[in-house]
């Protein structure tokens, strides 16, 4: 199963639905279309809708993190709804709950008490490959970006940002 993502707008709300197996080398085509959303946009709220996703990799539960920081900073609502219980306890264990509204309960039908109904849906592009240090650099700024949501987090993922900040010194290194 591969990933998708989902993006539909209602006035300054908008929706990210993740659908799938959702992987590290969608991170930077989503990185690079929210960033686009938020600079363009300015929303009000963001769900992301975790409901049709079967697992979700780190480096995503960064970029997700990350994004909700920035938007909570700016003064918009962030929640996050995941039904999936092997998910929601992913989340938990990640400390989302104590830093983001997670909500359980699933989304209603689109057109269910009016909601939805009329409101476009596009796909977000995750076609074309990141190049490595794009790659790179996502996976990087995600993880730090858990290490901050809690000190269990922080023991999980220290080494891991350690070495990938190694790998870009000494690329950058052999760069010059």
């Amino acid at each position: 199963m591969t990933t998708e993502v989902l993006h539909a707008q209602d006035g300054g709300a908008h929706v990210l639905r993740y659908r799938g197996e959702v992987r590290y080398p969608a991170t930077p085509a989503v990185a690079r279309f929210v960033r686009e959303m938020i600079d363009r946009d300015a929303p009000s709220a963001l769900v992301i809708d975790l409901t049709d996703v079967s697992i979700i990799d780190s480096t995503n539960l960064g970029h997700i993190a990350r994004v909700g920081q920035e938007l909570r900073a700016r003064g918009a609502d962030f929640v996050i709804v995941s039904p999936n219980e092997d998910v929601t306890e992913v989340l938990r264990s990640m400390a989302f709950d104590r830093v983001f509204a997670v909500v359980t309960d699933p989304p209603p039908a689109a057109g269910e008490d009016g909601d939805g109904a009329g409101v476009e849906t596009e796909r977000v592009p995750l076609g074309g490959r990141a190049n490595a240090a794009e790659l790179k650099e996502t996976v990087l700024e995600a993880h730090r970006c858990l290490l901050d949501l809690s000190e269990d987090n922080r023991v999980l993922f220290e080494e891991v940002v350690s070495m990938l900040e190694a790998c870009e010194q000494k690329r950058k290194t052999q760069a010059e």
